[in-house]
């Protein structure tokens, strides 16, 4: 699945040689010291994972602080697996101060290292401009929101999402390569094992879905954007294959229906891509060509899960449309979603015309879920540990709701111009790290209206997403 072909995969600043080999060494033995922990002394799963998480945050976060810019980068990339989270914790009412580190102050941290002189002309681009705006209209909204600390947490995710590009895209033209992304990779598939395997999965004690020190919907999509890096980069790059296959076989375990999409798009961006190579672009043969391996690939790895993986929740998309699984109801969460997104409509179509124009207010989603009586069908266990920022699951209907018109309108415009872009990327300019953003695109929208992207800036699905996104546009201002 290797490519040989042009395009703008970073500069390699480095051979990785003996500091790759004194960092493998390194982050063994710290992964090892958990384990040995956790057998000499067990405690409670839940106990265990955190102590744990928060030792493997300050090793990491050490790392972006002290470690060369190189290596800061790839410890933040790692840091963002870690989710520090104590038992019985109440967002709503209190600041976890490890993720908050992690979402605003080590992002800012890294940017400032690793920003040339002359920043400021490089970053207020009309789509910095635009984001900008977005941002200071969500943190206008929580002045008529009650839950003004979960409000203060939405606009620090947005602000990390600020930093996080303008730091990778930096980065990208002079400090990191596929090789880091490579190595970040196989250091979170190794927390994945210790998490998942070692210490028995209290992070999703119910299903066992694999995962990091996150949620297995957060680690997924961050495989997928590795994935993409890893296919469309130029050039040797040792263990590629073998990198691949462990990579697919952790995204499949994660049992992440978003992800295996977008690992569905991504695989036909590459056939895309092959398919428009050449001076005559895009044929009807190449076209053909393209769909084939992407159906032969998808063939394979489909019929891995049905027949090896009885009890991957992604049997439940591959089976849809059977006797079981007739409508989209029947598959997972679905059903529970689509409760919450009518509740969301029904509370829209009975408000208010200035609640329609300017939102109910930041982090007020959480009411609808408490209100309509939909806490444990979300997956929260009690009323009180409901997160504002993340209870409706969609980002689409959020807009609606809590910034009302006004705050849609900015986010389609942000939408319609990374469309644009990618489109100029990809198919005009056939950049490889275009057509790699090509091929996340769709993960990125579905994910906007199912899930809560926006609020996941300082976890695995943000930093992989923006890790991408910056690697796209490393060579042009947006």
């Amino acid at each position: 699945m290797s490519l040989g072909i042009q395009g703008n995969a970073g500069r390699p600043t480095e051979a990785l040689g003996s500091r790759m080999v004194l960092f493998i060494g390194v982050a063994g033995a710290l992964l090892a010291l958990p384990a040995i922990w956790i057998y000499a002394r067990p405690v409670s799963p839940a106990a265990d994972l955190y102590l744990v998480s928060k030792f493997l945050f300050w090793v990491f976060a050490a790392g972006v602080i002290f470690l060369p810019p190189r290596w800061a980068l790839l410890s933040m990339m790692l840091v963002m697996q870690i989710d520090v989270s104590v038992p019985g914790f109440l967002g709503t009412s209190s600041i976890g101060w490890e993720n908050a580190i992690k979402a605003l102050a080590l992002p800012i941290l890294v940017f400032w290292r690793v920003a040339p002189k002359g920043w400021r002309n490089v970053i207020w681009t009309k789509s910095s401009l635009l984001w900008t705006a977005f941002v200071c209209y969500v943190a206008l909204a929580a002045m008529w929101s009650p839950y003004k600390l979960s409000a203060l947490k939405m606009v620090g995710y947005l602000l990390s999402y600020f930093f996080l590009f303008w730091t990778f895209y930096f980065a990208w033209r002079r400090l990191i390569d596929a090789k880091v992304v490579l190595l970040a990779l196989w250091v979170s598939v190794a927390l994945g094992c210790l998490q998942s395997f070692v210490m028995g999965n209290p992070m999703d004690p119910w299903e066992g879905r694999f995962s990091s020190f996150c949620w297995p919907q957060a680690f997924g999509p961050w495989l997928v954007s590795a994935l993409a890096v890893l296919l469309f980069h130029e050039g040797e790059l040792r263990f590629r294959k073998a990198s691949i296959v462990c990579c697919l076989a952790a995204l499949v375990m994660t049992g992440s229906r978003l992800a295996f999409i977008g690992f569905i798009f991504v695989l036909f961006a590459i056939w895309l891509q092959r398919g428009a190579k050449g001076t005559r672009g895009f044929t009807v043969a190449s076209l053909v060509k393209s769909v084939s391996g992407v159906v032969v690939t998808l063939v394979i790895v489909c019929a891995c899960i049905l027949y090896a993986a009885p009890t991957n929740r992604l049997r439940e998309l591959l089976l849809f449309g059977s006797h079981d699984y007739q409508s989209a109801t029947d598959v997972g969460t679905v059903a529970a979603r689509f409760m919450t997104y009518e509740a969301v409509a029904s509370e829209v179509s009975n408000g208010t015309l200035s609640r329609l124009a300017f939102g109910a207010g930041t982090a007020t989603g959480g009411s609808i879920v408490v209100e309509n009586g939909l806490t444990t069908t979300v997956g929260f266990t009690h009323e009180d540990y409901v997160d504002p920022n993340r209870s409706l699951n969609s980002d689409l209907f959020r807009a609606i709701y809590e910034w009302g018109l006004v705050g849609l309108l900015l986010g389609l415009v942000l939408v319609v111009r990374l469309l644009r872009w990618v489109w100029h990327l990809a198919i005009r300019e056939r950049s490889l790290p275009g057509f790699a953003l090509l091929g996340l695109l769709p993960m990125i929208l579905l994910g906007l209206v199912e899930d809560n992207i926006l609020a996941g800036a300082s976890s695995p699905i943000g930093v992989g997403l923006v890790l991408v996104l910056a690697w796209a546009f490393s060579e042009r201002r947006v």
